[in-house]
């Protein structure tokens, strides 16, 4: 039985892109970069663009209460029923 994790990119792209990644199975665990890219790529908006406005100082925070930095992305994992929020800042401001 597949699962799913929900994600909210929030900032310089007008309106907030939502995206459902799907999981495998629902014990599958997956990195936040890897669900981030693929929510870029199903929206056309620059990956890199969004890692530069993560590090303006803001974190992606999900829903099961912790928050980490853009170093974290690649090594960090989330299953099913997590919620990933990027909030990202527009580059320079």
């Amino acid at each position: 039985m597949e699962g799913n994790i929900r994600v909210y990119i929030i900032g310089v792209f007008g309106n907030p892109i939502q995206y459902i990644y799907p999981l495998k199975s629902k014990q599958e665990q997956v990195s936040i970069a890897t669900i981030l890219k693929s929510a870029c790529e199903s929206h056309r908006v620059s990956y890199s663009e969004i890692l530069q406005g993560v590090k303006g100082g803001q974190f992606v925070i999900l829903a099961s209460g912790y928050s980490v930095t853009d170093a974290q992305l690649e090594v960090k994992t989330v299953r099913d029923g997590d919620e990933i929020l990027v909030t990202v800042l527009p580059i320079g401001g």
